[in-house]
């Protein structure tokens, strides 16, 4: 009895790692898919200006602003969101390539 339960919860414990691997890799391919309409967005916004319940390409963003030279794409359904920042990064980010950084929790 204890090996079909061991059995079962090594089973439920890669059928869940297998979910998580799956949502990260939907994640970097929608960002992939969004980066470039993006980066339009990001170059043609003027400075202080905020954009509310847009969604490019995959994604759907809450709130889109620029600060201090960058760019934040505030995913609509969670904390966090992307930035795009050409000249420098942007402080409380991690990189993902380029000009563009992830950032969660960022109080705006």
């Amino acid at each position: 009895m204890k090996r079909k339960a061991a059995v079962a919860a090594f089973t439920t414990g890669i059928l869940l790692l297998v979910g998580v691997m799956f949502m990260a890799s939907y994640a970097d391919t929608a960002f992939n898919r969004s980066m470039e309409g993006m980066e339009q967005v990001s170059r043609s916004l003027d400075e202080g200006e905020t954009l509310h319940d847009l969604t490019i390409g995959d994604l759907t963003f809450q709130t889109v602003f620029e600060e201090a030279g960058a760019v934040y794409f505030r995913r609509a359904d969670e904390p966090s969101g992307y930035v795009w920042s050409p000249h420098r990064p942007p402080s409380d980010t991690l990189p993902i390539r380029g000009p563009w950084y992830t950032f969660h929790d960022l109080d705006h």
